[in-house]
């Protein structure tokens, strides 16, 4: 729902059948959601580095609240932590300021 309303093209990838053929179009990504929903801190956090060997696009991942969890996918890389408490609203808020400030960022390179 969050792509949708954001926008794009999207593309779909299971953490559990990464392989190294879809790092190319991992590339090309503009705007990476990662749904941890049932996966361990060590799978995201492996997760995360694959998709930072092939791009740094914004990245966002959707997870339950625990906040050692949160600390953990942020140092592993994440732009952000979005609760899947979260409302509609404020997920799509946090997406959209995410974007913004690696746009900004690009920028001034």
């Amino acid at each position: 729902m969050l792509l949708q309303l954001l926008g794009g093209e999207q593309r779909q990838f299971s953490a559990a059948t990464l392989a190294n053929s879809e790092l190319e179009e991992l590339s090309r990504c503009s705007f990476i959601l990662l749904d941890a929903y049932n996966m361990a801190a060590v799978e995201v956090q492996e997760t995360i580095a694959w998709i930072r060997s092939a791009t740094l696009a914004p990245l966002v991942v959707l997870t339950a609240r625990d906040p050692d969890f949160e600390v953990a996918v942020l140092r592993a890389g994440a732009d952000t932590v979005i609760a899947f408490s979260e409302s509609l609203e404020v997920s799509l808020a946090l997406c959209r300021a995410t974007i913004r400030r690696r746009n900004r960022q690009i920028e001034r390179m």
